[in-house]
């Protein structure tokens, strides 16, 4: 069933600034941010701003997070009217959250933790090729998850799995940053909605799935470039309805919604810089795929030598 018509209609009004290239918003959008992603520095205005941000909350928790996760936290704030207190409360509640569960020590040279395979089973999200930004390009499948048996598993073995798979996106980001030349935090993220149905929006899926996604996007902020969802049935609206109100009003921006014309979806993405080539075979491209988990093994193998 061609959806395109209705799903773009209820997407319009999503995005002020994620829409096809081409348009002076999309060049804009590149032309500010591509840049601010790419330098590994702080300009001197951030300089400026770390230095209060360290007064507030001391040198030893801001300079005990990673520096790629300083550098986040540092832009994904900017837009905030009170930018110096959400960027301090934002790096507490980080260095706080990574210090108790040893992440910087445990999540990637453990290696996949016992009962992972389960996890990554249920939610085998596997990466492709780069965009022409050099943006690895993540999906995911509805008809390939099972999302009813990953909430019945322990909600804190599903904060630790994801954790490893979000910290081995991090690693391969750090593989293509020294590859191609610059530095590389955000990801395209593909979602196949072919299948999708409401019972996949239950209460129960919403009450144990939603706080691991606000786990992802608060831990790890700054990461997205663009979102897309494809094969969206006409009545994805109802659900669309519930889970954006999930979502932070800058991530929301970035989504961008397709019926199920291969042509249509593939065009706007390449339009934004997304190839047909850099996609996977499932969603009509060429390029081979990897797992988080054949990722965080590579990552735990370099990390004991």
């Amino acid at each position: 069933m061609d959806t395109d018509k209705d799903t773009d209609r209820d997407t319009e009004d999503l995005s002020s600034t994620i829409v096809p290239a081409g348009s002076a918003n999309w060049l804009h959008y590149v032309k500010i941010f591509l840049p601010q992603e790419r330098a590994s520095e702080f300009s001197k205005e951030e300089l400026a701003i770390e230095a209060n941000v360290i007064k507030t909350i001391g040198s030893d928790t801001w300079n005990g997070l990673p520096k790629e996760i300083r550098l986040n936290i540092m832009r994904g704030y900017a837009h905030e009217k009170e930018r110096l207190n959400v960027t301090c409360t934002n790096a507490r509640n980080i260095y706080a959250w990574r210090t108790a569960h040893r992440v910087d020590q445990d999540a990637l040279t453990l290696g996949p933790m016992p009962g992972s395979e389960l996890y990554h089973a249920c939610w085998p999200t596997r990466v492709a090729g780069i965009d022409v930004y050099g943006h690895p390009i993540l999906y995911d499948r509805i008809s390939s998850m099972d999302v009813f048996k990953l909430i019945s598993m322990d909600v804190n073995d599903v904060y630790k799995y994801r954790t490893q798979a979000l910290e081995s996106l991090m690693y391969l980001k750090s593989e293509i940053s020294a590859k191609i030349g610059n530095r590389v935090c955000k990801h395209v993220y593909v979602l196949d909605l072919a299948g999708i149905e409401l019972k996949h929006f239950s209460s129960a899926v919403q009450n144990k799935l939603r706080p691991v996604m606000k786990m992802s996007s608060d831990m790890f902020p700054e990461t997205l470039w663009t979102v897309w969802l494809i094969n969206a049935p006409t009545s994805f609206r109802m659900i669309w309805n519930v889970v954006r109100g999930w979502l932070d009003p800058i991530i929301r921006a970035k989504v961008r919604m397709w019926g199920s014309t291969k042509s249509k979806w593939q065009a706007a993405m390449a339009e934004c810089g997304v190839p047909v080539s850099a996609l996977p075979t499932e969603l009509g491209g060429s390029s081979p795929s990897e797992s988080l988990q054949d990722i965080l093994v590579r990552a735990a193998k370099e990390k004991k030598i």
